[in-house]
This record gives structure tokens, sequence and C-alpha cells, in this order.
């Protein structure tokens, strides 16, 4: 993990050969899910759990598998059943 300016952040993972890695940008998650505000975002992620950005220059950005696979977790509940 990366610490930018106080901020954790992830390292992007290497990718397979053809395998195309789609970024979001905070907006985009924001309406991913559901149209939270951007201070939601950011206590999701502080409070653990939720996938860490990734900087693009000055920007960050999240993987969009990884936003996609917290949903699918997220929407089963604790238990592992869906809600």
């Amino acid at each position: 993990m990366l610490h930018l300016k106080g901020r954790k952040c992830k390292p992007m993972n290497k990718i397979g050969k053809g395998e195309i890695m789609k970024l979001l940008d905070l907006r985009s998650v924001m309406d991913k899910l559901g149209g939270v505000s951007r201070s939601t975002v950011y206590n999701l992620i502080n409070g653990g759990g939720f996938p860490l950005q990734v900087k693009v220059g000055r920007s960050s950005r999240w993987r969009e598998d990884e936003i996609d696979k917290w949903l699918e977790t997220a929407a089963r509940g604790p238990y592992g059943t869906a809600k």
C-alpha cells in the first residue's frame, strides 16, 4: 500500500495480456453506488473493506472490477446471503 500526502492508495496490480482494466472516477463510483455523496465514498474507504483508489497523476481512480466485486459482497449481507 502506498501513502501519498497522508492518503492510502493501492498500487496497481499487473493484469494479464489482452485484459482491459477500466478505471472509474469519483463521480462514476458515486453513481455506481446509487448516487451517494463524495464524503460517503471516503467514509467507506476509511471504514475499511471498500476498494482503495489508485492514483493516476493527481487524480484518484477506482478499478471497476473491484467496485463490482465489493457491491456483490455487500449485497449478500453479513452472513453471505442476499438481503
